[in-house]
């Protein structure tokens, strides 16, 4: 919402176009990428630690600080310091951000953030809109998610959904792009943060992309698909076919999904399925809506049933 001179366009008086985008076929095999890469993300079912990612300040990087407000603060247990992007002198012209450097690898990790206690400027300069890049040497970004709604302005501490990466990185980068206020400070938003971590969340071991071998059949091939389709990108020999493969790819995992799930597998092995409602209350039968599923081989799962 702001021109390339860093002017807010203002919510109530808002300026209506039309605006047109014309694909190539690497756009749509990128766009195809990320469905099928979302896809296999919905065979997993994760596991939530407490994990620290974060162990060390000097895990923590910064475009610029003030000097009374270093990055620092949001790692040391705290609530009443913070950090604050740089303000008083010139820092780079980039989106500020929070960058962290990872001691390993990891594929699926959360954050939690709490907010500047401050009602006024806290609330300002809270977090609103945040992407997430990764990179495996500091310089060359990739895109990896973005989270929009922190609650509102009432809502001190925040934790964001799982964030799926498709390989680790060595940095992630959390970058402010929209705060409440929308003070600008070096053309971007100013921020503050009491108190940041990431937190590692797991892959269950009892996934369908683990125990169901049709499952794990398509999404091995999607898996195959994928990489081939990122070689024809970047050698920009990418067709249609390419592209309709890679979907093709992509519903038959879905499928294989569906199939895994379905009312009628469960029943048909309901003399070694224990089946209970979301809070452990055991059934006789599927019922309606969203049943959990024991399996004999201990393997548990989620069924919904129409």
């Amino acid at each position: 919402r702001q021109d390339a001179d860093g002017f807010i366009m203002s919510d109530h008086n808002p300026i209506w176009a039309d605006t047109y985008f014309n694909t190539n076929r690497a756009d749509d095999a990128r766009a195809a990428i990320n469905e099928a890469w979302s896809a296999i993300d919905s065979t997993y079912s994760i596991l939530k630690t407490n994990v620290k990612l974060i162990t060390s300040s000097g895990q923590l990087t910064t475009d610029g600080y003030e000097s009374s407000y270093p990055v620092s603060n949001v790692v040391d247990g705290n609530n009443s310091t913070f950090f604050h992007s740089r303000y008083s002198t010139t820092a780079t012209h980039n989106p500020h951000y929070i960058q962290v450097q990872l001691r390993r690898d990891v594929y699926n990790c959360r954050f939690t953030y709490l907010r500047r206690s401050d009602d006024t400027y806290g609330i300002a300069d809270r977090f609103q809109d945040v992407m997430v890049t990764g990179s495996m040497d500091g310089t060359e970004w990739e895109y990896i998610t973005e989270f929009y709604d922190f609650g509102g302005d009432e809502l001190r501490t925040y934790t964001s959904d799982d964030i799926s990466m498709h390989k680790p990185y060595k940095y992630l980068r959390f970058s402010v792009m929209h705060t409440p206020e929308e003070k600008l400070r070096n053309g971007n938003p100013q921020f503050s943060c009491a108190e940041f971590q990431l937190y590692e969340d797991m892959r269950r071991s009892d996934s369908q992309l683990f125990t169901n071998e049709e499952v794990k059949a398509a999404a091995d091939s999607l898996q195959t698909l994928i990489a081939a389709t990122q070689e024809a990108i970047d050698a920009n020999t990418v067709t249609a076919a390419t592209v309709s493969a890679l979907q093709g790819a992509t519903k038959a995992l879905l499928e294989a999904n569906q199939r895994a799930l379905s009312v009628g597998q469960v029943r048909a092995d309901a003399a070694t399925t224990r089946i209970y409602t979301i809070d452990g209350r055991q059934l006789s039968a599927p019922q309606r809506g969203v049943n959990v599923v024991s399996k004999s081989d201990g393997s548990t799962c989620k069924v919904l049933v129409k």
